[in-house]
């Protein structure tokens, strides 16, 4: 178990030096989302597989590109409105 943690953390520093590239975002917004990973996955189309690679490694199949931008997008204005209220 201590060794799925190392990897997590050495992950999450990866993300950290990049966190304005669209895996990135991606990663976040997925955290900051209340929806289960394999809800995501069918609302931007991908399978299970392709949304492991997604979230690390950065690698957004063609297809998905629209709608991962637009759940970044808007998992990321949802975030910033609730900051506002605070």
């Amino acid at each position: 178990m201590e060794h799925l943690r190392a990897l997590e953390a050495t992950r999450g520093a990866l993300l950290e030096r990049m966190p304005t590239s669209l895996s990135a975002r991606f990663d976040r917004a997925c955290a900051q989302s209340s929806l289960p990973e394999a809800v995501v996955a069918a609302l931007i189309g991908v399978g299970a597989d392709e949304m492991w690679d997604i979230r690390n490694r950065g690698v957004i199949p063609a297809g998905a590109l629209p709608r991962v931008r637009a759940f970044v997008d808007a998992i990321e204005a949802s975030h910033d409105a609730d900051e506002g209220q605070q």
